[in-house]
């Protein structure tokens, strides 16, 4: 089950961590007093693309799923610059740590005012496939079938 899609964006508190760890327990806590006792997948601040201060606002709950989303925006291929970035905000804190960590939203599109690269894509499904098969990353979710729609409609 998922919680809060891309918490508090579209207004200023988009990168409030206090006020994203607030409402995620209570959404946890309504859950669990539910009777809902499976794994719930947690977007986090910035649209979901930063993990970095999990451990800072932690969520009191042993059976979560940090979900990542990564869109291309303006960017045309994958740069050494964006690889650091992804790696300090979830690629490299999600190795061997407590946390689950899955890529759950992954696109080349982003709305009208985006360059939109399909290349950034492809570039960062091979980063993805990399985090997963040789850096123990947690997983990409619908990895393979969106490669295949991106290569698909890069023809």
């Amino acid at each position: 089950i998922g919680a809060i899609n891309e918490p508090n964006c579209g207004g200023p508190d988009c990168e409030n961590w206090e006020k994203w760890q607030t409402d995620h327990m209570q959404y946890i806590k309504i859950l669990r007093e539910a009777g809902y006792r499976g794994p719930i997948v947690i977007n986090s601040v910035r649209y979901s693309s930063d993990l970095s201060k999990i451990g800072q606002y932690p969520l009191l709950d042993d059976n979560l799923i940090y979900g990542i989303h990564k869109y291309g925006n303006n960017n045309t291929t994958l740069t050494q610059k964006l690889i650091n970035d992804y790696n300090a905000e979830w690629a490299n804190l999600a190795l061997g740590s407590k946390y689950a960590f899955v890529i759950d939203e992954v696109g080349n599109f982003n709305g009208e005012n985006f360059i939109n690269s399909i290349s950034w894509t492809s570039n960062f499904i091979d980063f993805a496939t990399d985090w997963v098969a040789n850096r123990g990353g947690d997983g990409v979710i619908a990895s393979q079938l969106f490669e295949i729609f991106v290569l698909f409609f890069a023809v």
